[in-house]
């Protein structure tokens, strides 16, 4: 399972696998991508929280919008619904998408101990999308040090919008000022330990009612589910945390009017202590799109992959406060964040 977009509280106990560790989606467009933060697991009558801060930079494209922009000399123009007619009916077969997101995302997590080792947690966003803080060159700046492409067609347009079209199979979506707020989906989940090594593996259902604006990028419209399994491994110094995770996504949902596909998801992540209160660690998770279907013959709909790297520094008192970057590793899918940066605090009692 994924390191989604919330964080896994720190246990009193200090075990560096149940440290914070926040998730790296911007919107999830309309998936629901299990987090580590739900298989925590709690003494009976325990509760922990966190709040996360995290920036979303999500930036990709098809080779049309570029092109006719270029050839029309608009380069830092915001392209018009002109230009958009234009490309559909000269590429009346062609898959066409333009995804140019910025924003910030604040979750909110709590989790309860229940009898026989099940942990309940509740995972809340508040998305703001198109309200600043116009970073878009820090993300560029950020990319072109690991590979240029990653910023393809970048230059062309306006910085600092946010915007969304897709069209596939005779469909299209256009969002010109993708700019808006809300709760996003709200996720609920339950832990339940499995095996001898009960505290080290883990099944997790989880569901996400549709509470954000399905009209909008903050909601799908749709009851979703997943079913993840989580197992780890603690060392002296290093441990690790595998994952994987099955998700089925509700017919009646949709990414702004696109059929969903279920999704499937795996991850790994090795934590490094390096002093009694300091842990670094390193993530990787690959996601299966949840426009695979819709979107078969483009980037768009193959599965996306994703590194990070952290830090978490604990407190006294059960309290810790953490800091991750992330990048996805193959540029232009468009269904995860490409950029994202993380802040957090977390606390158990």
């Amino acid at each position: 399972m994924l390191f989604a977009m919330a964080v896994l509280p720190c246990l009193a106990t200090g075990a560096p696998l149940e440290r914070a560790t926040p998730a790296t989606d911007f919107l999830d467009l309309g998936s629901i991508r299990p987090d580590p933060v739900e298989s925590v697991s709690l003494e009976q009558g325990s509760w922990s929280w966190s709040v996360t801060q995290s920036y979303m930079n999500q930036w990709s494209l098809t080779w049309h919008p570029h092109r006719v922009h270029l050839d029309r000399g608009l380069e830092r123009q915001p392209i018009s619904s002109d230009e958009w007619r234009y490309i559909e009916e000269a590429f009346p077969d062609d898959d066409v998408y333009l995804v140019d997101l910025e924003g910030w995302r604040t979750d909110l997590s709590f989790s309860y101990g229940l009898p026989r080792g099940m942990t309940l947690t509740a995972e809340i966003p508040y998305v703001d999308v198109g309200g600043g803080p116009n970073w878009d060159s820090v993300a560029e700046e950020f990319h072109t040090t690991v590979d240029e492409d990653r910023t393809f067609g970048r230059d062309v347009f306006p910085r600092g919008r946010s915007s969304l079209y897709l069209r596939a199979n005779g469909r299209t979506s256009e969002v010109p000022e993708a700019s808006t707020s809300g709760i996003g989906d709200v996720t609920l989940s339950l832990s339940m330990p499995i095996g001898d090594r009960a505290k080290e593996q883990s099944l997790v259902f989880a569901i996400q009612p549709p509470t954000g604006d399905e009209d909008t990028v903050l909601g799908s419209g749709g009851w979703d589910a997943s079913l993840g399994w989580y197992r780890k491994w603690r060392g002296a110094r290093r441990s690790y945390l595998a994952g994987g995770g099955f998700s089925y996504l509700d017919s009646s949902g949709s990414v702004m009017g696109f059929e969903r596909s279920n999704t499937y998801h795996l991850m790994g992540e090795v934590t490094q202590t390096v002093t009694q209160n300091f842990d670094v660690r390193l993530g990787l998770r690959a996601d299966s799109s949840t426009l695979a279907s819709e979107f078969s013959d483009s980037d768009l709909g193959d599965p996306a992959f994703y590194w990070r790297l952290g830090a978490t520094w604990d407190l006294p008192r059960g309290n810790s406060i953490f800091f991750d970057i992330g990048e996805e590793l193959v540029p232009q899918t468009g269904t995860e964040a490409d950029w994202s940066v993380h802040v957090g605090f977390s606390s158990a009692r």
